[in-house]
């Protein structure tokens, strides 16, 4: 946010996350924008909504790592977009994406460009591709285009591609 917001200003979504996994049970989209998340919060979203969840999207936040999204890969498999552009999240493996390319199928829209996201394994965003026939749209942070040949094979419905390459 170009230091414009101080990191402790307050914007903390675990409030609204416990309040939405106790009270909330028909919710199926959630979209977070420029809040502080916590790996605790996704792992509560997973537990509490991960059989209905169908679009979650942490828009410009911050205070996550990839532990986090391992729970939303790995118990929201009904996820059909998965929106993390400009977040800021720390990378402590890519099993994460993994989770995703193992246990979803109706995925539609991933996009985790313009992050510092770079242990991303082509072979999973290849599953992902084969596994995910509605796989619409795909943003992705630094790649390299030679390595994403099979992705692009197995993607035969993708209207929208971005990264770095």
């Amino acid at each position: 946010m170009f230091n414009l917001i101080p990191d402790d200003w307050g914007g903390y979504v675990t409030p609204w996350v416990n309040e939405i996994a106790e009270n909330f049970n028909c919710l199926k989209f959630l979209h977070f924008r420029r809040m502080i998340v916590r790996d605790t919060d996704l792992e509560v979203l997973a537990w509490s909504r991960g059989r209905v969840l169908q679009a979650l999207k942490l828009d410009k936040c911050s205070g996550f790592s990839t532990d986090g999204l391992f729970h939303i890969g790995s118990m929201c498999q009904q996820l059909r977009t998965l929106f993390l552009e400009e977040s800021s999240i720390v990378e402590r493996d890519g099993q994460w994406l993994h989770e995703i390319a193992m246990n979803n199928s109706v995925l539609e829209t991933l996009n985790f460009y313009m992050t510092d996201l770079v242990q991303v394994s082509f072979e999973d965003l290849e599953r992902i591709a084969r596994n995910c026939c509605n796989l619409t749209s795909m943003k992705v942070s630094d790649c390299e285009i030679l390595d994403l040949v099979g992705f692009f094979r197995a993607a035969s419905v993708l209207e929208e591609f971005c990264g770095w390459c």
